[in-house]
């Protein structure tokens, strides 16, 4: 297997590094390194163990340090302020040297992300990464002094001690340009002429990637990470078994997925296949973007029998060649990686006439296909050579979604926890930077509301290696259609993405909400997205104030005579608009939303719809697709938002609407709406009405999954009439949010609350401003029920979430002390007795270690029907 003979290839030549047989110098120190200007900057290698090693700058006194025990050494030099001198570093040990030359200082930053961020200004005739203003880059002047070292992709399972460099550090010419990052690149070509330094790009990135992959492991300590920490075992486990293992495996996989076997595709009438045209990519041809397995076949003319070589070029993945029916080639490989195969096919396989060539290829990601130039697809024979470029058929033989999960490969791929970190991260930790760029989230769609806590573990994990809070600026995704141009997802991502900088100190983002594509999810558009990368670093980490930009933003939204009226702030004295393609929408419910039209008035844009009377919620370019349509006098763009309307009428009609926070509206930014829990919420509206519920109910149980999953609730409290409305995983915010559903309309004697995800992180609050929430429930509750007692039930421990019982036991003290201060307010404990020595009692516990079994639910029934006096 090529990929697991180079990855032991790399393991050795990194082994041999640590080892110290020979002087080395880490790899991102090569000719033409920048090196971050006034600044203590560390140079590292490794050499025979204990021997002494000199460095030697050329601006300076040499430093002679000592190897360790394994080699390794490292040294510390003082650099000068950044100009366009260029100096020298050597390097001595045992009789051995390493000379540096064409070293500069200047500004450094270290850029990383998915493949926005890798995206180079090399174009491929069948591919659609394609840079608006490439020719004029690729035309333009040479600068020696603006320079990009390109990280190789590198998963591994554990930190490394050197990268795998893609070449050295490259200047920028025509040559050079090609393969640097466009974002980066335009990015410090601006640094260069504003700051008149040498800037130096350290590209470590990886297209397609999510952000767990480029944290270190000791930041994922939370529970939204189990998951990933599961599945970076079972690949560590599953790598002790062995290639074979693997191979075996895999195949198994493959045919049982497969709807049909070997023989019924050798039996089958080739002349009703599909045709397509090879080399391309799958998603150029009928076959499309779909995923999973293709069969491909050709057939041939030979004269006669003999050996022949087969030729192709880059295909994905996994593949099987077969011809005339016989297996001549196989690979397994990682899911990111690419083979041209060269494949020698025996004379006693061929035969005189038509002969047939077929291929099994899976493909597990994107881009698909066999592709290449037409002259790499071929068959060579000892007296000639026949082109397999053209028209070939294909058969789908399964769809990746609709199959079992492939086996694990026992290697640390691109999505692995940690693994790019391990990798392409941890490598270069003390080679010193100014800061950090970042264009990634694409990957993380699906857990989205996790992202804001999983971006700042990395950035907290990053910090802590170079031991400094450098400042950290990322870009926000642009519009795209993904799972359709009309759907949400990527716009509640953007727009958590916009918000994620808040919780991370010395960190900003840039928006791209009107540089997207909806059909390409590389938009061309990477001059601007550099530019207000480097306009961001300028003011914010240069001082450069001439360099303050900022977007338009949402000062408040009120309805005025059935219209949504928005005061926009930032608008550097105008508002600038195409009102025939607005993207503003309205809406009663939060449900469903209408198409809006607007107008600009000063700074203020009003916003109405004939199909919306009494609008309670307004939303801008929130569709997947969407690019936006207003801007402020410096062509920012305003932010694609979904917000509800707090001045408007409030309708009790039981849909969700949130009552005037009054003296706490300082709290309404985190009672966002969240439609995460609308069926449920659906189910709970219709309660009062299809199943005859009294108005006047004993108990109402109002709270989160613990609530909700407490299914023999009924009979645990008999005779009291109670009804559980619990819902989702929510937390405090969505029950106050929601009132008008689970409280309003009833008139129970008794409420019991129980909540508890405020405090875990992707939800979570400090815990004053938790606090204030409880309290504003209670008020609520006691203003529309004065005769009403409520229960308030401690957060309990439990061991999936252990390591958050600080926080849960500093709510439940404030909690207890409030609740004895208040009339019909009680606090009921039920956290002391769920530990036992010191930890949370597993026996009370599913096996999911967060929710209750029976015997929690009876624990919970004893306490609670004391507390309450049944």
């Amino acid at each position: 297997m090529f990929y697991r003979f180079l990855a032991i290839l790399v393991l050795a030549l990194q082994t041999a590094f640590l080892n110290g047989q020979d002087l080395k110098v880490a790899s991102v120190f090569s000719d033409g390194a920048v090196l971050q200007q006034n600044k203590n900057v560390k140079i590292w290698g490794s050499a025979l163990p204990n021997s002494e090693v000199t460095i030697t700058p050329s601006w300076s006194k040499a430093v002679t340090v000592k190897a360790g025990e394994s080699g390794e050494w490292c040294a510390e030099l003082k650099t000068l302020s950044g100009d366009y001198t260029k100096y020298s570093v050597k390097i001595t040990s045992s009789g051995k040297e390493i000379k540096l030359d064409d070293i500069l200082f200047g500004e450094v930053w270290l850029i990383s992300g998915q493949s926005n961020m890798e995206m180079t200004f090399h174009e491929e005739k069948l591919s659609s990464l394609k840079v608006e203003g490439r020719k004029a880059v690729l035309e333009g002047d040479d600068d020696p002094y603006l320079r990009e070292f390109k990280v190789a992709r590198c998963e591994r399972f554990y930190p490394q001690s050197d990268v795998v460099a893609n070449g050295g550090w490259r200047f920028k010419n025509r040559q050079n340009v090609e393969w640097f990052s466009a974002v980066g690149y335009f990015f410090g070509k601006i640094l260069r002429e504003k700051l008149n330094v040498p800037v130096g790009l350290i590209n470590s990135s990886y297209g397609g990637t999510p952000v767990e992959s480029w944290m270190p492991e000791k930041e994922a300590t939370s529970e939204i990470y189990l998951a990933k920490r599961s599945e970076r075992d079972e690949e560590i486990r599953m790598s002790a078994l062995g290639e074979d293992a693997a191979t075996e495996r895999f195949s198994k996989w493959i045919e049982e997925s497969q709807l049909y076997t070997g023989k019924e595709l050798a039996a089958m009438d080739f002349s009703k296949f599909t045709k397509l045209s090879l080399p391309n990519y799958f998603f150029n041809t009928p076959r499309g973007e779909s995923l999973g397995g293709t069969f491909i076949y050709k057939t041939i003319t030979l004269p006669s029998p003999s050996g022949l070589t087969l030729e192709l070029p880059q295909i994905d993945r996994n593949c099987q060649i077969f011809f005339n029916g016989e297996m001549v080639y196989q690979e397994i490989l990682p899911s990111r990686a690419y083979r041209h195969p060269r494949v020698k096919i025996p004379g006693n396989l061929t035969r005189a006439g038509e002969n047939i060539i077929s291929i099994n290829v899976l493909t597990s990601l994107w881009n698909g296909g066999i592709v290449g130039d037409p002259s790499e697809m071929r068959i060579i024979s000892a007296k000639d050579t026949i082109s397999l470029a053209g028209e070939w058929s294909y058969l789908s033989t399964f769809d990746l979604w609709k199959v079992n999960a492939a086996p694990k490969e026992g290697l640390p791929n691109a999505f692995l926890l940690s693994s790019l970190y391990n990798g392409m991260i941890h490598p270069l930790g003390q080679y010193a930077v100014k800061g950090f760029l970042w264009y990634q989230g694409e990957a993380n769609l699906d857990n989205s509301t996790q992202y804001p806590v999983m971006l700042g573990d990395m950035v907290k994990g990053w910090r802590s290696l170079w031991g400094e809070e450098l400042p950290f600026y990322y870009v926000q995704i642009a519009p795209y259609k993904y799972s359709g141009k009309d759907n949400t997802e990527a716009a509640r991502m953007r727009e958590i993405m916009s918000s994620a900088y808040k919780n991370i100190p010395a960190s900003d983002v840039v928006l791209t909400v009107d540089l997207g594509d909806s059909d390409n999810i590389h938009p061309a558009r990477k001059a601007e997205v550099g530019e207000r990368l480097a306009l961001k670093a300028l003011y914010k980490t240069y001082g450069q104030n001439s360099a303050d930009i900022r977007y338009p933003d949402v000062q408040y939204i009120k309805q005025v005579d059935g219209k949504a009226v928005i005061g926009i702030g930032n608008t550097y004295g105008k508002i600038i608009s195409a009102p025939e393609s607005s993207e503003f929408e309205l809406s009663e419910d939060g449900t469903r939303f209408f198409k809006a039209s607007h107008t600009i008035c000063d700074n203020e844009i009003l916003i109405q719809c004939d199909s919306v009377r009494n609008p309670l919620f307004v939303r801008h370019a929130y569709h997947n697709g969407s690019n936006v349509s207003v801007f402020n006098a410096k062509m920012l763009p305003l932010d694609c938002f979904s917000k509800k309307i707090i001045n408007a009428p409030c309708v009790d009609n039981g849909k969700s609407v949130i009552w005037d926070l009054g003296a706490n509206r300082r709290y309404e930014d985190h009672l966002n709406f969240n439609d995460r829990y609308a069926d449920e919420l659906a189910l709970i509206a219709k309660k009062p009405a299809e199943q005859g519920f009294l108005p006047n109910i004993d108990v109402l149980y109002v709270g989160s999954s613990s609530v909700r999953m407490w299914k023999t609730l009924q009979q645990d409290m008999y005779p009291l009439r109670v009804v559980n409305n619990g819902f989702g995983g929510s937390t405090i915010r969505d029950i106050i949010y929601h009132y008008n559903i689970l409280v309003k309309p009833y008139n129970p004697k008794k409420i019991v609350l129980y909540v508890e995800n405020d405090v875990i992180p992707e939800d979570k609050l400090d815990t004053q401003t938790l606090f204030e929430f409880f309290k504003i429930f209670c008020s609520k509750v006691h203003k529309d029920f004065p005769s009403a007692t409520l229960y308030i039930v401690s957060l309990k421990p439990s061991p999936l979430r252990f390591g958050i019982y600080k926080e849960q036991c500093a709510i439940n003290t404030l909690l207890k002390k409030y609740a004895g201060s208040q009339p019909l307010t009680k606090y009921i404990d039920v956290s002391s007795d769920m530990i036992r020595n010191g930890q949370p009692d597993k026996r009370l516990f599913s096996e999911d270690m967060l929710h209750m079994n029976s015997d929690g639910y009876a624990l919970w029934t004893r306490i609670i029907r004391k507390k309450i006096k049944l």
